[in-house]
């Protein structure tokens, strides 16, 4: 493993501060098949308030995706998770496919896109779905 002043001496990573956006954070850099070295990745620590006494932060993990720098994930103020949104409405908002590979019971489920399940879906409360078709679809 190499250690912290090596890795500052060939700029794999950088602390960064910008006093101006309130974010402090980290960016990771890696060589291109060019050789330049390009910020891979990142983690952001950005103030939604800075307000004295009020305030309220996010943490923010950021990937390259096709040559941009983009959020991949976010942790609001509010302790919401944000997957591909950056706007977490929910404590566990996915925007897009997800896969869950062990039984799993939910105290709700809303979705507006497809649910699907290989084996079984327990939902314990409320389940609205959008748009259902299956010749496979039960309720207890």
């Amino acid at each position: 493993m190499a250690r912290l002043d090596d890795l500052q001496k060939r700029q794999l990573f950088r602390l960064l501060a910008t006093k101006s956006q309130y974010q402090a954070g980290v960016e990771f850099e890696l060589e291109n098949a060019t050789g330049t070295n390009v910020v891979a990745a990142g983690i952001q620590a950005v103030w939604e308030d800075a307000t004295n006494a009020s305030e309220d932060a996010s943490i923010r993990f950021l990937t390259q995706q096709a040559g941009t720098l983009t959020e991949a994930l976010r942790i609001d103020d509010n302790g919401n998770v944000g997957i591909a949104t950056i706007a977490p409405s929910t404590t566990l908002h996915v925007v897009g496919t997800f896969q869950v590979t062990a039984t799993s019971s939910l105290a709700s489920v809303s979705a507006s896109g497809a649910v699907r399940a290989s084996s079984t879906l327990e939902v314990t409360g409320a389940a609205q779905f959008a748009n259902v078709s299956s010749t496979n679809l039960y309720a207890t």
